[in-house]
């Protein structure tokens, strides 16, 4: 008897003292496989640019006279300013190269898609599924704003595979529910950035500016790259891209101060919810989302994140106007007015810097107030 209650009893040791041991080896390997089902390669931006380029626009990098000779005044030396424009992109944005890209992945499977979105995300997404014949649902807020609304209706005037449908109060609602359809009646995601196939999308100008840079300034080399930041997807891309092929070239997050979500993240080392205040930004405004990819992106590739002002991002608005006839939205302006920042804009003297500029839906009325004011 005592030898078997012995024998028990070490038994019982043996498998309390695996499994409290093996535990931790097992969430490392959980974890692990996790962290890899999303790591990101700059190969995957090589093979987006292939998949999507008979789809999309290879934006001008254009050299700017105009904003060559404000940074070369504000910094006391010659700077050379170069646009990736972006703004003249399919849609008016950039985000058409990450819709493209996850929808050319997946369209054979047979599925339907679906997204929340009111704005430059959505008219990606319907672009794109309209360009291969795929069905979707786009998830709209009630209270998305009516020219958006307007223009979205246009787009898919005539096409039945695609429906806007609205749902809840904000942004947020109408995305869960574009969650739950998504999970429960077996449809493709679209996220607007928490999603490699998009990161890898939106990368492709990165590949754009190095090709580009040769061919414009073959004698110039790329100091800076200025990149507006909402969720991550945008600089997400670009960063993971150019540190892997211009190493030297430093990436500069561009937020305004009013809601610079990813600035704050990064400074807490976490994700965390800020309250935002309302922007001209607001192709970038809203939090990160918990578990986003592109977190980890911008804390290993993004050097600095630099805030400005809702005046400053409303100077730059007028500044492309009256410098290249052009509209941009918030967006694009904030990243044009992070160079002039007081905290960079010396570090500047004498380099060569792209700014992305990344769409041009500027609402009317909104460029109406500006130019009054």
């Amino acid at each position: 008897f005592l030898f078997f209650s012995f024998l028990f009893f070490s038994s019982f040791l043996l498998i309390f003292s695996s499994i409290c041991f093996c535990t931790p080896i097992m969430r490392h390997i959980i974890t692990s496989f996790r962290k890899k089902k999303y790591v990101m390669e700059p190969q995957d931006v090589i093979d987006a640019h292939e998949r999507i380029k008979p789809f999309t626009l290879r934006t001008p990098l254009l050299y700017s006279d105009f904003y060559s000779s404000a940074l070369s005044n504000a910094t006391g030396e010659p700077t050379k300013v170069f646009l990736k424009l972006e703004s003249e992109q399919l849609t008016g944005s950039f985000k058409a190269r990450g819709a493209f890209n996850k929808v050319l992945i997946q369209k054979d499977l047979g599925k339907s898609f679906t997204t929340a979105s009111s704005g430059n995300h959505a008219a990606g997404v319907v672009t794109a599924l309209q360009k291969v014949s795929a069905k979707g649902d786009i998830y709209l807020p009630e209270t998305a704003a009516l020219g958006k609304v307007q223009t979205l209706e246009r787009m898919i005037a005539g096409n039945e595979n695609i429906r806007l449908l609205r749902f809840g109060k904000d942004c947020c609602q109408a995305e869960v529910e574009a969650r739950r359809q998504a999970e429960e009646c077996d449809k493709i995601y679209l996220s607007p950035y928490n999603d490699k196939d998009i990161v890898a999308g939106q990368g492709t100008i990165g590949l754009e500016i190095l090709e580009q840079i040769k061919e414009v300034a073959p004698e110039e080399k790329i100091d800076y790259v200025f990149v507006s930041v909402g969720g991550g997807g945008l600089i997400g891309g670009i960063s993971l891209y150019l540190k892997a092929h211009s190493p030297h070239t430093k990436i500069i997050g561009c937020q305004p101060i009013n809601d610079n979500t990813m600035q704050q993240c990064l400074a807490a080392g976490k994700i965390i919810e800020i309250e935002a205040k309302d922007t001209l930004s607001d192709g970038t405004a809203g939090n990160v989302e918990e578990g986003a990819i592109t977190f980890p992106l911008c804390q290993k590739h993004v050097d600095q994140i630099i805030s400005v002002e809702e005046e400053d991002i409303a100077r730059e608005i007028i500044n492309m106007l009256e410098g290249h006839h052009k509209i941009v939205e918030g967006a694009a302006a904030c990243a044009l007015a992070t160079p002039f920042h007081e905290s960079i804009v010396k570090q500047l003297a004498g380099k060569t810097i792209v700014v992305v500029v990344c769409g041009a839906n500027l609402g009317i009325d909104t460029l109406a107030r500006l130019l009054k004011q």
